[in-house]
């Protein structure tokens, strides 16, 4: 899925490219073996501890910081979130925030879970993510993050309503679409 992000950023080739929410550094990693210069951020050390281990052993050139996903720093060509935005309460000021830190054409990109607008799809991810937890204690697993993700999902705009706040953040809307499962979702806009 963060490959789908990747392929429709354009161009990577000697971008500077900052990835908030970095979490273990996986969408970096891929940003970076497509040839951009990456900064990876994110509020938790310990994260940042593994994406730094990861990125040890790719032998790529990405700076790990802490940083916060809704506040950037700088002026990048490339801004990503993968599975971050829906933590953030200021959704709509935190796209603003990022189109602001693009450089004039730039792209964002996001990948996320929010509710499918279609009301059947809906209702099967509603389905799914209340067997999320069961199905974690069966495994032995804490079934509490899993609560968690269903509630933030809920919580989250919809694909309509994110795509009306790139509009309004200044952002080209290239491509807002769900992807493969019920609730997966993927944004792409361009700096105007």
């Amino acid at each position: 899925m963060r490959q789908v992000l990747i392929s429709k950023l354009g161009s990577l080739e000697g971008v500077d490219a900052l990835d908030v929410a970095t979490g273990t550094g996986d969408l970096a990693i891929l940003l970076a073996k497509e040839g951009a210069r990456v900064r990876g951020e994110d509020l938790s050390e310990q994260m940042l501890a593994l994406a730094r281990e990861k990125n040890d052993l790719s032998h790529l050139d990405i700076h790990f910081h802490l940083g916060d996903a809704s506040r950037p720093i700088g002026e990048w060509d490339v801004i990503t979130i993968g599975w971050g935005l829906r933590n953030i309460p200021d959704v709509g000021g935190t796209i603003k925030r990022h189109s602001e830190a693009l450089k004039q054409g730039g792209v964002w990109g996001c990948l996320d879970l929010a509710q499918p607008e279609n009301i059947v799809l809906r209702f099967l991810l509603r389905i799914w993510l209340a067997l999320l937890p069961v199905l974690a204690r069966l495994k032995g697993a804490p079934p509490d993050s899993y609560l968690y993700l269903g509630k933030s999902i809920q919580s989250f705009p919809r694909l309509s309503a994110l795509s009306s706040a790139m509009e309004r953040a200044g952002l080209e809307v290239l491509h807002a679409q769900p992807l493969f499962l019920p609730g997966l979702i993927l944004l792409v806009g361009k700096k105007r």
